[in-house]
């Protein structure tokens, strides 16, 4: 990826593993994005706590979670604007790997809560 080192790309893949862990879940499929860069998961609504789980031994703790307002700090951000916003009812994990590069796990639910969709992708600040 540009502007990535080797100690940066070797980081990222270590912690992009965790896509191989979800998608070993029963309930964690495959989904279509329409962002550059990201890949998107769905899962049962009814299995979100053990998605959470498997996130935040990757991640720690949401930044965001979704009873709760993006932190001041990222509200106007490249990074949440280039995957469209976090709303509220959404959750938000941010990993900084160093260099201005971030990997972040966004969950989208939908259908009244009976699906989510797991965001995960990589984030390059512009320099």
């Amino acid at each position: 990826m540009q502007g990535m080192n080797d100690e940066h790309e070797a980081a990222l893949k270590r912690d992009l593993v965790l896509i191989r862990e979800l998608l070993a879940l029963p309930s964690v499929e495959k989904h279509e994005t329409r962002f550059e860069g990201e890949v998107a998961l769905v899962t049962a609504g009814k299995d979100l706590e053990e998605v959470c789980a498997v996130i935040e031994r990757y991640l720690s703790a949401a930044v965001k979670p979704p009873d709760q307002s993006l932190p001041p700090e990222l509200e106007d951000s490249a990074l949440v604007e280039s995957m469209g916003g976090v709303r509220a009812g959404q959750t938000l994990y941010l990993k900084q790997v160093g260099g201005g590069i971030s990997l972040y796990v966004a969950l989208w639910p939908w259908g009244g809560g009976q699906r989510v969709t797991i965001k995960i992708g990589v984030h390059v600040q512009a320099t």
